[in-house]
């Protein structure tokens, strides 16, 4: 009996596979969000140009199939794109360069013994500046 169950589930399980392969699946095509790089006018350094965004008036997805439009991604490539001071660094970072252990080391110990300064706490009253009073006093 425990037998014709379990086939009976894994033909079961075979034929909605086969159902399901036949589905189509894409949300339609991927927009291309990504930063080119490319030289200046000059020659002398890199740009990045940022993606063009589709339209959100032109998205072609139903707006009840919660399904992501393929709009998302591209703002943040732009604004990427727009705030780059190397755009070399898109491509290929900085190399790290030699650690100092001595001052991690020291940063660690003064952690440890409670030498660090606290953080700004954020629901202080900001201080009130001084002012010069009495006879005295220049403007």
């Amino acid at each position: 009996m425990k037998q014709t169950n379990s086939l009976r589930l894994c033909l079961s399980c075979l034929v909605l596979l086969a159902v399901l392969g036949g589905c189509d699946t894409t949300m339609g095509p991927k927009p291309d969000n990504r930063i080119k790089l490319m030289p200046s006018a000059d020659s002398k350094r890199t740009i990045a140009v940022p993606p063009e965004c589709l339209s959100w008036h032109d998205a072609a997805n139903d707006p009840l199939a919660n399904t992501p439009t393929p709009q998302y991604g591209c703002a943040t490539a732009r604004n990427l794109a727009a705030q780059v001071e190397r755009p070399e660094d898109l491509a290929e970072g900085k190399p790290l360069g030699t650690g100092d252990g001595v001052l991690s080391a020291a940063s660690i110990q003064n952690y440890r013994a409670g030498r660090t300064k606290p953080l700004i706490d954020a629901k202080a009253d900001a201080p009130l500046a001084q002012t010069p009073t009495g006879a005295g006093a220049t403007p």
